[in-house]
């Protein structure tokens, strides 16, 4: 077992590795590295308004100070905890329904394209995962300092972390106040429930009270939110979404989508189907894997959209787990079958993973070498919204940024707290501001997408309209939304 876990932990570290530094920070890697660059107290002000708890800053901002802000060290954090998750999955699954089973769901957690993807971010998702394992075996090993440990890192990891926290809270306390409901009726029920629950009342007590100093931030930040940071809803699809997205389509090409969906719905069904005598002793399982998309649909229909994809990262994982865990219990004439099908799939998915150019996290972008090739004296970076100017602002160093004032295409997430602890709000000026600074140029970088507002859309098109153009590229033209850098004279 022990040889497993190490071989296993290599094996996954060595998958996250490769390729680790290849591609450029996406909006949400370089608000992390943006973040991580301040003063430790002004980074903790910048995330008071943004949508995510500090644990996972706290750790990227302890590793920048050792490793570096390059692409890779960014990253590795992420990745030593992603390779740790999967030989957790590895524990979890064996305590759960044995050797076989921790077999199969950690090699398939150590391949599968959305915990590799996961675990090659500078995000905190990998950290989700990671603790949301080590709780659910917590509650199977009634191990219950580590389970009241895991409810606090759970929600401020990620505040959606609290969905995974309430289940593996009741999971450990439902089922034995369930196993003893006789002692309600009992004249001594309180004393006797007291005996029952041990320490864990106190434990989960502990662990709500380390919330507590978050609380007010967290209300704060919802109210921030305004119509709220996420794409509304239309249908149900969003459940059925993530058993892909979770597992597998992370960067599946499209001839292989059919095969994909075939692939998933199978593996769900036989799973249930081997697991159908044993459904209590893996409740908790389906409870993590199932429960959390269905509440954030639901929610999201009934509130405000809050179903993010990658918060239900974790359920993708346990997802996995439930495929490792019933393909343990299936007989060998379901192999040869069920091999046929799954193999080529799974050749198709590791080797597009790492070679596919066209499903990377960020484009291969030429914005930053045009203005290399291009820059004088006297210019200066325009932003028409927040969104590019956190994401450039890796990539641009040591060149004059401004954006447009009170406009931005994250406003609904990046309130004006965020954005003066940040240093964004500083650069607000107008091109008629920047000429009287002495500017003679402006690369002025239009993105516009479906969060952008009308003003803001507005406002570029007056200052193409009032300023001589000299030079247009257009970076990119997608249904999604579309990119254009414009050189103007001031």
């Amino acid at each position: 077992m022990r040889r497993w876990a190490i071989g296993l932990f290599i094996v996954s570290l060595i998958l996250r590795i490769v390729g680790l530094g290849w591609e450029l920070l996406w909006y949400d890697e370089a608000f992390t590295a943006l973040a991580i660059k301040l003063p430790f107290l002004d980074m903790l002000a910048a995330l008071r308004s943004d949508v995510h708890p500090p644990l996972s800053y706290l750790i990227y901002w302890a590793s920048s100070q050792i490793l570096g802000r390059s692409e890779f060290a960014l990253r590795l954090p992420s990745a030593v905890i992603g390779s740790l998750a999967v030989v957790e999955m590895y524990n979890f699954a064996r305590k759960l329904a044995g050797e076989k089973a921790g077999r199969f769901s950690s090699a398939l957690m150590a391949i599968l394209p959305a915990a590799l993807y996961y675990s090659q971010e500078a995000r905190m998702y990998s950290m989700l995962s990671l603790f949301t394992l080590l709780g659910a075996r917590a509650v199977l090993d009634r191990n219950w300092l580590r389970w009241g440990l895991c409810l606090p890192l759970l929600v401020y990891t990620h505040n959606l972390g609290a969905i995974y926290a309430a289940i593996l809270g009741l999971g450990g306390l439902v089922p034995e106040i369930w196993k003893h409901r006789h002692f309600f009726t009992h004249p001594r029920a309180p004393e006797l429930f007291g005996i029952v629950l041990g320490s864990r009342v106190p434990i989960a007590l502990g662990a709500g009270i380390a919330y507590l100093p978050w609380v007010p931030t967290l209300v704060h930040q919802i109210s921030g939110m305004k119509g709220g940071f996420w794409l509304p809803l239309r249908d149900l699809s969003g459940v059925l979404y993530w058993m892909s997205f979770g597992t597998i389509f992370v960067r599946l090409p499209e001839m292989f989508l059919i095969h994909g969906i075939a692939l998933v719905m199978a593996l769900t069904t036989i799973s249930l189907l081997a697991l159908r005598r044993e459904l209590r002793s893996v409740l908790l399982l389906l409870g993590i894997t199932f429960l959390p998309p269905l509440i954030l649909e639901t929610a999201s229909l009934a509130w405000r959209p809050i179903l993010l994809d990658r918060a239900l990262v974790p359920s993708g994982v346990m997802l996995m787990g439930l495929w490792g865990t019933g393909l343990s219990r299936l007989p060998r004439w379901v192999w040869r079958p069920l091999a046929i099908i799954a193999i080529p799939m799974l050749i198709a998915l590791i080797v597009t993973y790492y070679l596919d150019p066209t499903h990377t996290r960020a484009p291969d972008d030429p914005t930053i070498q045009i203005v290399d090739d291009h820059w004088q004296e006297q210019d200066a970076i325009y932003h028409m919204n927040a969104h590019t100017i956190v994401s450039y602002d890796y990539y641009l160093p040591g060149k004059d940024q401004y954006t447009y004032p009170e406009v931005g295409s994250l406003a609904q997430s990046m309130t004006d707290e965020t954005k003066i602890a940040l240093g964004i709000k500083a650069l607000e000026a107008t091109p008629s501001d920047l000429r009287e600074r002495g500017y003679k140029r402006l690369w002025l970088m239009l993105d516009v997408s479906v969060v952008s507002t009308q003003d803001e859309i507005d406002a570029g098109k007056s200052i193409l309209a009032t300023h001589q153009v000299l030079r247009r590229w257009e970076i990119y033209d997608e249904p999604a939304g579309t990119f254009e850098l414009v050189l103007i004279q001031l």
